[in-house]
C-alpha cells in the first residue's frame, strides 16, 4: 500500500511541478520573445525605440494574468481531483443500514457479549482492563455497534441487530479516547439535542470535575468552540466530552480512558462522581487506572480476546498476578 502511494505522488508531482514552472517560465519567455524580436526590428529601423518599450511593457503587464490563468488551472485540477474522491465516498453503500427493528424496550436488565464474556446488569458500574488500548477500542466498538461483526452482542437475550441503529445510537453511547469538539456553541456542544434543562448541563458539568473550564470562559455555555476545540488543553476537551458523554443518560455508557488527560486529583473527583452521575444505569470504563478502578462495582479483566478474570480492584490485586503486573506497570 505505500509503494502504491508513493508511486501515485509522484506521477501526480510531475504535472504539478510542470503547471507551477510554468507560473515563472511562460510570462519570462514571452517577455524575451518580445524583446528579442523587438530590439531586431528596432535596430532594421522598422519600429521606433519607444514602440518597443511599450510593447516590453504590454509584455510584463501580461504576466500577472498569465500567471493567475496557471493558478485557476491548478486550484481545478485539485477541485476536480476532491469533487470525486468526495463523491466516491459519498456513494460507498453503508455497512449498517438503519431498518426498522424492535421497539426498544422500557428497560434492558443485562448487556452482554458472547464472544469475550462480558455480561453487564442493569445498573452496574463496571472497568474493562486490557493489556492495550487497541484491544479495548476493539470491545467497546462492538457493544456500540461501531463494526458489522457484531452477532455476538445481546440485550437481555435479543441481538443487538433486532434493533434499528438510530434507537442504538440513542441508549448505548461510546466515548472514544480522543475526544472530538465541533465549533459552535459551548452549550449546543454539551446538549446537541437540547433534551437537557441548564440545571442538567450544569450538574454533569460538575460530575466531569469541568466548573473550572466554564468558570474561565468569559461567556460561560454561551462561548464559542474553536475548530476542534483548540482552544482547550487535552484535559479539559476529555472533561467536556465527559459532561456530553453523561447528559446523553444512554441506557449503557462507555467510556473508553475517560481521565488519562488529567491530573490525579481531578481523576479522583471524577471517579467519586460517575457512580452518583449514572446511578441506576449501566456503565463499562475501559481503563487501568487504579483511582478509577477503586471505584467501580466489578473489574473485567481481558485477556487474549476474553474475560480472563472478574472481581473487584482490591481481589484482583491480590489473587491476579498478570492483573497486578498491568495495573502497577501502568502506574509507574
Amino acid at each position: 500500500m505505500s509503494r502504491a502511494v508513493e508511486r501515485s505522488g509522484v506521477e501526480v508531482s510531475k504535472p504539478q511541478s510542470a503547471l507551477e514552472s510554468g507560473q515563472i517560465l511562460l510570462p519570462a519567455i514571452l517577455t524575451a520573445i518580445i524583446t528579442y524580436f523587438g530590439a531586431h526590428e528596432v535596430i532594421n529601423g522598422n519600429l521606433q525605440a519607444g514602440q518597443l518599450v511599450a510593447f516590453f511593457g504590454y509584455a510584463t503587464f501580461l504576466t500577472m494574468p498569465l500567471r493567475t490563468a496557471i493558478e485557476y488551472v491548478i486550484a481545478g485540477t485539485r477541485a476536480l481531483v476532491g469533487a470525486r474522491k468526495v463523491i466516491g465516498i459519498l456513494n460507498i453503500p453503508p455497512m449498517v443500514s438503519d431498518e426498522p427493528g424492535l421497539a426498544w424496550p422500557s428497560s434492558i436488565e443485562r448487556f452482554s457479549d458472547r464472544r469475550t464474556g462480558i455480561s453487564l446488569a442493569r445498573g452496574t458500574l463496571a472497568a474493562l482492563v486490557t493489556e492495550t488500548p487497541a484491544e479495548a477500542t476493539e470491545v467497546t466498538n462492538r457493544l456500540g455497534w461501531f463494526t458489522t461483526d457484531v452477532d455476538d452482542v445481546t440485550l437481555d437475550a435479543m441481538p443487538i441487530t433486532s434493533y434499528a441503529i438510530s434507537d442504538v445510537r440513542r441508549h448505548i453511547v461510546v466515548s472514544e479516547i480522543e475526544p472530538r469538539l465541533f465549533t459552535g456553541q459551548l452549550r449546543s456542544e454539551l446538549n446537541p439535542h437540547e433534551t437537557a434543562t441548564e440545571s442538567d448541563i450544569m450538574s454533569a458539568i460538575a460530575a466531569a470535575s469541568a466548573l473550572d473550564v466554564l468558570d474561565a470562559l468569559e461567556d460561560g455555555l454561551d462561548s464559542t468552540v474553536e475548530e476542534r476545540g483548540r482552544s482547550f488543553s487535552g484535559g479539559q476537551r476529555q472533561r467536556l466530552a465527559l459532561t456530553r458523554a453523561l447528559l446523553t443518560e444512554a441506557d449503557l455508557l462507555i467510556l473508553v480512558e475517560p481521565t488519562s488527560a488529567v491530573d490525579t486529583h481531578t481523576e479522583g473527583r471524577i471517579a467519586r462522581n460517575i457512580r452518583d452521575a449514572r446511578q441506576g444505569r449501566t456503565t463499562l470504563i475501559a481503563t487501568t487506572s487504579p483511582l478509577m478502578l477503586e471505584k467501580v462495582d466489578e473489574v473485567i479483566v481481558l485477556r487474549d480476546g476474553v474475560v480472563a478474570a472478574r472481581g473487584s480492584h482490591e481481589e484482583l490485586l491480590i489473587n491476579d498476578d498478570w492483573y497486578r503486573s498491568l495495573i502497577l506497570r501502568g502506574d509507574e
